[in-house]
């Protein structure tokens, strides 16, 4: 049976086993260091739990987590969706199809127009042409990475005076970052990508995480990082007064407001240490997946 009869496999062929790229995807199949199940959950559970955890002690308000939380939520869902769809709609054989396809270590078998003829012990061959690109490097980046600019933000790491985090808030900052390179990483060692694949999920994360950021908070190498940032709908009066009566003003205030994290106006990054606050027909893949 051909292994591209539907899916991504018709874009991409072998044409023989003397094919010189032959050998990119003749790797063993190992199992994921990182499962993935563990990819949500360390994606949602990373900006969430920071989240949470400023709010609950204190130094964000309820505003500022509900918005927090509907960003870093938005954030890691579409990254998947858009992972997932580039995934199936492009493709590209993984470093181990060989061995998925051909398991028993029997000689590679193509049909005329060069497409791999995978044998009747195949383990689920149309998972091995998914390999572009890396959905668990784009997943866990796009949730970890929203947690590093979260905590850029809050420490000020960027912002170039006495209010500024210093090295110990910056290395902080960047642990969630350093996870998820671990976690790309682990998967060209188990070969299930292709460096290229790591690669483009990782930009594709990092660039999810600092969309998504930006539509709630202010740069980080801005004066005001840390800062919310609420664009106010005139017609949306119950939010609109909330805030403008957060900001001691004389009236709610329009457009696109910054707040701080402790509902006002005023400028303040609430996690900072010395500021307080308030408010198929193939065998059934006995590996995971992603």
């Amino acid at each position: 049976m051909s292994s591209s009869d539907k899916g991504p496999g018709d874009r991409h062929v072998l044409y023989s086993e003397s094919d010189n790229e032959i050998w990119k995807y003749s790797y063993p199949l190992r199992r994921n260091t990182v499962s993935p199940w563990m990819v949500p959950a360390i994606s949602i559970l990373a900006p969430l739990g920071l989240i949470f955890a400023a709010l609950l002690l204190g130094q964000i308000s309820i505003l500022e987590a509900h918005f927090a939380l509907v960003s870093a939520l938005g954030c890691v869902m579409t990254t998947g969706m858009t992972t997932n769809f580039i995934k199936v709609n492009v493709g590209r054989f993984r470093p181990h199809f060989v061995a998925r396809c051909w398991p028993d270590g029997g000689i590679p078998v193509f049909e005329p127009d060069g497409r791999p003829r995978c044998n009747d012990a195949a383990i689920n061959p149309l998972e091995g042409m998914k390999s572009f690109p890396s959905g668990h490097t784009a997943w866990s980046t796009s949730g970890l990475a929203y947690a590093t600019f979260f905590l850029l933000g809050k420490t000020g790491c960027f912002v170039g005076n006495s209010n500024g985090g210093g090295p110990f808030h910056l290395v902080l900052s960047l642990l969630p970052l350093g996870g998820s390179i671990w976690i790309g990483c682990s998967r060209m060692q188990d070969y299930w990508h292709h460096w290229e694949d790591v690669v483009v999920g990782f930009s594709l994360g990092i660039f999810m995480a600092w969309l998504f950021y930006r539509t709630a908070y202010a740069g980080v190498m801005s004066p005001n990082a840390g800062n919310l940032i609420v664009g106010l709908n005139p017609s949306n009066n119950m939010l609109a007064t909330a805030i403008g009566a957060g900001g001691g003003g004389g009236g709610p205030s329009l457009g696109f407001t910054s707040i701080s994290s402790n509902g006002s106006g005023n400028s303040g990054r609430g996690l900072l240490p010395r500021r307080s606050s308030t408010g198929n027909g193939f065998n059934n893949d006995p590996l995971n997946q992603v």
